[in-house]
């Protein structure tokens, strides 16, 4: 790895009273000691710096090892979260699985050793397990937030969070709930053109749509969306990202496969028939309420809240109402003979009408000889 630019910067001074190993699977009690005159806002802002420049040149490929030295040294359980915020466990996950030129991974496992202590010295068993186990076996995509990884139990995860807690879509052996439940919504209502607005599950959703007979497009929420996508589950399927969903056309089923609420009123609009949201079990009942404000038919599913898989999601089927034709109102009898639902000359003129003869005599006042005249004017005013 290379570092165009070599930074030095002055380690706090600091006394760790315990040294593990970074293969350990303890979770010692390790206590670092800060020198008091050291500023930690100073201290945040260098490390939010550093771990910035280290994951957007990691993703660009380039050389990052003088950059992993210097985090590390500046790094402390004072200034773990700022990193992980921007990144950190995330870069030394990467870290401690790629190897460098000779073959070798000591500079990401010490990389990760410091962040192993220092989220020892807080507690955070979480962040730990991640840089001590040797969970990865290669990296599929990082970009942006995205991260896939194939793991060495065989399963592949995509995470789409700092701290890498709960993975937003896992392999093909095992779907989340929320993809099953809208498999199987599909199975159910079928529909030849379908539209995903969102990448949510890593291209598993369209591909699965798409290989059980659907015609699937997909619009993404991130261009990092659609690499990520393509290398997590191998989807390469029409879609297209431009900023926003599509302003134009009609699919027979829409699937919301992202948490934006701007997609909920976007799916309505593009279906002609019913619209399957996957979304967080605490947003379900909004989401239905929208939809029914628009009158639609909903059925709400929620995961089993006990289940190991669920990680509280909810799925919220919404069926399009369907166009009424309002048929053409039809006249009764006794308003076919009301000259005033009359916008043309009766069959046999203004004498063979009763109610318009009745118009005509009153206009000629009841005299015969002006007879002509009423029928003339109530004619003229039908033209």
């Amino acid at each position: 790895m290379r570092l165009t630019t070599s930074t030095n910067y002055a380690t706090p001074a600091m006394k760790i009273t315990h040294v593990v190993s970074s293969d350990s699977l303890e979770l010692p009690h390790v206590v670092m000691q800060e020198n008091d005159s050291q500023d930690n806002w100073v201290a945040q802002q260098v490390v939010k710096g550093l771990t910035t420049s280290l994951v957007e040149k990691a993703q660009n490929g380039e050389d990052c090892t003088h950059l992993l030295q210097n985090l590390g040294n500046q790094l402390t359980p004072a200034t773990l979260s700022v990193a992980v915020e921007h990144g950190a466990l995330q870069a030394a996950v990467v870290a401690r699985s790629s190897p460098d030129a000779s073959g070798r991974v000591s500079v990401g496992r010490t990389f990760a050793a410091r962040v192993y202590l220092c989220a020892c010295s807080i507690g955070d068993s979480q962040l730990a397990n991640w840089v001590s186990q040797d969970r990865v076996s290669r990296v599929l995509y990082w970009k942006g937030s995205l991260l896939a990884l194939e793991l060495r139990d065989g399963r592949r995860a995509l995470y789409d969070d700092a701290r890498l807690e709960q993975p937003s879509a896992e392999s093909f052996v095992n779907y989340s709930w929320d993809v099953r439940a809208m498999l199987d919504a599909f199975r159910k209502i079928g529909g030849r053109d379908v539209l995903v607005l969102g990448l949510r599950s890593g291209g598993i959703l369209p591909k699965t749509l798409s290989e059980s007979g659907a015609k699937v497009a997909c619009a993404a929420e991130s261009p990092e969306a659609v690499g990520a996508a393509e290398a997590f589950s191998g989807w390469n399927g029409p879609t297209w990202y431009y900023g926003g969903w599509p302003n134009r056309g009609e699919w027979d089923c829409v699937f919301v496969d992202v948490d934006d609420p701007s997609a909920i009123d976007a799916a309505m609009r593009l279906s002609r028939g019913v619209c399957v949201y996957g979304v967080d079990a605490s947003a379900a009942q909004r989401v239905a309420q929208q939809c029914r404000a628009r009158g639609a038919c909903v059925d709400v599913l929620n995961a089993d809240p006990y289940a190991w898989e669920s990680n509280a999601r909810a799925v919220v089927v919404a069926r399009a109402p369907a166009p009424v034709s309002r048929p053409k109102r039809r006249l009764d009898d006794d308003e076919e003979d009301c000259p005033l639902f009359m916008d043309a000359m009766p069959l046999g003129g203004v004498s063979s009408n009763r109610a318009l003869a009745g118009l005509a005599a009153l206009v000629d006042e009841g005299e015969p000889k002006r007879r002509r005249v009423g029928e003339a004017q109530v004619g003229m005013a039908l033209l």
